[in-house]
């Protein structure tokens, strides 16, 4: 799917991860308020900065920032946050540089690429799961959570040491962040090697998985 033309606009609250997924071209741009998943898929910058700014007006936040970044095949390019205030004639503006002027699509200020899902962490790795990180470590993942990571559909894992309970509250938890699915492993969006190798392997299944269930009380059980 290419945005190419005004007519293919797309504006949600928030984008579908498919949406995101099948975009092969066009400016991504995303509110980065706290509790705002407002994002569009636009064909030119001027357009997306148009909206984002119309967006920012009606909430009629003083201070505010969004997300850009553009898409291309299986991978988004992200710039720098976009920091906005809104003045007293109610243009938006970038810090107290005056008017924001819209990038052009060779600016150098445009990052490196980052890989976008084609699945989803959540189906390859479950609560109750035995995984191995780097320098062999082991861990059983406690929870699956979806995140948006300036604006792009990601994932977080946190785990627990292999013998924790975790039907117990005073475990230690510790956190994968900002995970994409590909091809049937898990990778970080960031990192010097986005695609250089997978951040955990699920190597089996925790001793009582977490889809057995107390009958007593209900509680998951691993």
């Amino acid at each position: 799917m290419e945005i190419t033309d005004p007519s293919d606009i797309i504006v949600e609250n928030p984008l579908p991860r498919q949406t995101l997924r099948n975009a092969s071209w066009g400016y991504h741009v995303s509110c980065s308020s706290r509790r705002c998943e407002w994002a569009g898929l636009f064909p030119t910058l001027p357009l997306a900065e148009e909206a984002v700014n119309a967006h920012l007006y009606r909430r009629r936040r003083k201070q505010d920032a969004y997300h850009v970044g553009r898409c291309g095949a299986d991978c988004t390019q992200l710039e720098a946050d976009r920091a906005r205030r809104l003045g007293d004639t109610h243009h938006v503006y970038i810090g107290d540089a005056g008017p924001a002027e819209p990038l052009s699509f060779d600016s150098e200020s445009w990052g490196p690429w980052y890989p976008r899902s084609t699945d989803d962490v959540d189906g390859l790795v479950q609560r109750g799961d035995r995984i191995e990180l780097p320098g062999d470590r082991e861990g059983k993942v406690a929870r699956v959570t979806e995140t948006r990571s300036c604006g792009i559909a990601t994932w977080s894992v946190a785990y627990a040491d292999p013998g924790t309970d975790l039907t117990r509250d005073d475990w230690q938890s510790k956190f994968q962040n900002e995970l994409v699915a590909r091809d049937g492993d898990v990778y970080c969006r960031y990192g010097e090697e986005f695609l250089g190798a997978p951040v955990f392997e699920v190597v089996g299944e925790a001793e009582h998985q977490a889809d057995f269930t107390e009958f007593a009380e209900g509680r998951e059980t691993v």
